[in-house]
């Protein structure tokens, strides 16, 4: 049996910004309206893309992870006059919105329920060689599908398999290095990567950040954000919740020796606002809020039924400060 895919391979006029989008420019590009979201899932979320998924959720500074990275995750189009008859079948994949001058990568991913020796891979007369993972096949693609406005075939032969269910979904990286691309692809278990405040002795800055009982002192509080309280969770993949945690309580005067990460506009200010011997009544008084965030990665589907999986900065506050 083999498997013609084709790829349409038409360049997208307009570029894409290399600035981080914002969750609400997410939400406008995202589809919220599919009838058929939990089958869209079902073929989605293999255990390829859970993984890589996984993965970029701990990309940390150290990796150089840009905040306009992304994967785009495809299916193929479906077919309005199929020509399956149990030894062949055509796949589509539409490229014209993914292809662009910051696609660094794209890579084939066959379905990891077949044996080692059953497939193989070709464009034209070359064959391209497909790595056997865990996560299925992997293939790299991207010389033959990057630059060109051609139609471009690839052909899987599955070795006396008729009737077997491949699963191809196509992965197109943007701004992502070779290393970080080979990092998110690699199987296994992933460690939490260590928050960025997590660096820092809390009596460095505040006694306060660590959930101490001095509740009315600006601090970190924790709390759960559910996507689904938003009615998000439709187009939202992934996370469900996260960990947003909160900033709050008071800063007061004077700041001691540093404590409560004061910067020096908020010790003014705090210095007018409780100084009655000044006519200035108007200054408001420093307020407690972040000065350090995290990242977060978020899976979600666009409007033209694409995957896109994202790091989104400044989504996790993990110190706080008075300013």
């Amino acid at each position: 049996m083999f498997v013609e895919i084709i790829l349409l391979c038409r360049i997208a006029v307009s570029a894409f910004g290399n600035e981080a989008q914002s969750l609400l420019e997410i939400k406008n590009e995202s589809a919220n309206d599919f009838s058929d979201n939990s089958r869209l899932k079902e073929r989605f979320l293999t255990p390829y893309v859970l993984n890589v998924f996984e993965r970029m959720d701990n990309l940390d500074s150290s990796d150089n992870a840009q905040p306009s990275g992304k994967v785009r995750i495809l299916l193929p189009e479906e077919d309005e006059n199929p020509r399956d008859n149990g030894e062949e079948k055509t796949l589509t994949f539409n490229l014209s919105e993914v292809l662009h001058g910051n696609t660094t990568a794209a890579h084939l991913i066959i379905s990891n329920h077949l044996p080692r020796t059953t497939v193989q891979i070709y464009y034209r007369n070359i064959r391209i060689e497909a790595d056997y993972t865990s996560l299925g096949f992997i293939a790299d693609v991207t010389e033959f599908i990057y630059g060109t406005s051609e139609t471009v075939n690839l052909k899987v032969f599955t070795d006396n398999l008729p009737n077997v269910q491949i699963d191809p979904i196509l992965a197109v990286f943007e701004n992502f290095s070779p290393s970080q691309v080979s990092h998110l692809e690699r199987s296994g278990k992933t460690h939490k990567r260590r928050k960025r405040s997590e660096g820092y002795r809390l009596d460095n800055y505040s006694s306060t950040l660590n959930y101490t009982s001095y509740s009315n002192i600006c601090g970190l509080r924790p709390w759960i954000v559910n996507f689904q309280d938003l009615g998000w969770d439709t187009w939202l993949w992934q996370p469900h919740s996260y960990e947003a945690n909160v900033c709050s309580g008071i800063c007061p005067t004077p700041f001691e020796d540093g404590y409560y990460n004061a910067s020096q506009h908020a010790i003014i200010k705090n210095c007018f606002h409780f100084n009655s011997n000044f006519e200035i009544t108007s200054i408001p008084r420093a307020c407690c809020t972040p000065i350090e965030y995290d990242d977060i990665s978020v899976l979600y589907l666009s409007k033209n039924r694409i995957l896109v999986m994202k790091l989104l900065p400044e989504m996790r506050a993990t110190r706080c400060g008075c300013r």
